[in-house]
């Protein structure tokens, strides 16, 4: 799999090697509260790391899966990942973060990185990604690179074991090719 630069960033595909930042990361409920998804243990994190590297080694290929490795410390300190949906000729797109790296910009770095995968790479006509209402950081993000709101859902998102009551409310982004082509405002 190949490997992308950014100004902050080293994205690569995840390795086995990366387990205890990954397991920082997914053990912390600080840093996926807004996620679908309960803390992890250690073998729930190997298992998702062999899953990704499967995926990034699959023929034709749908999804797309990196390490964030934080430029001179060698550490991972997030993820992001794009799933071709073929019906829409798109993508899916998300990123996770470790809390410690927050307001710093590199949530909005790392959803232009996969908007330029999407868009410039594999020509994607569109992207499309989600979050919780209250996850402001991950719409900033979204917003910041151009995306488009295209809607709330009132109680769209399942509960999850911590929260086993809640169905939260979720916002609903996009993008068009030509939206990320034109010149932004």
């Amino acid at each position: 799999m190949k490997t992308y630069e950014t100004e902050h960033f080293i994205l690569r595909a995840p390795a086995e090697s990366d387990l205890e930042d990954n397991y920082a990361i997914m053990r912390d409920y600080d840093n996926i509260k807004y996620l679908l998804t309960d803390a992890q243990s250690r073998e729930q994190c190997l298992a998702y790391i062999r899953y990704t590297i499967r995926k990034n080694n699959e023929d034709p290929r749908d999804e797309y899966h990196f390490a964030a490795v934080l430029k001179g410390t060698q550490r991972v300190i997030g993820c992001c990942s794009l799933s071709l949906l073929d019906i829409r000729q798109g993508g899916l797109s998300g990123v996770v973060l470790h809390r410690d790296f927050r307001g710093k910009g590199y949530g909005s770095e790392l959803v232009g990185f996969m908007l330029k995968l999407a868009f410039e790479e594999l020509n994607l006509r569109r992207v499309i990604s989600s979050c919780d209402t209250r996850n402001i950081p991950s719409y900033r993000a979204m917003e910041r690179n151009g995306m488009r709101r295209e809607g709330h859902f009132l109680q769209g998102r399942l509960p999850s074991k911590r929260e086993p009551d809640f169905f939260g409310d979720e916002y609903a982004y996009g993008m068009l090719r030509e939206e990320y082509t034109s010149p932004r405002e």
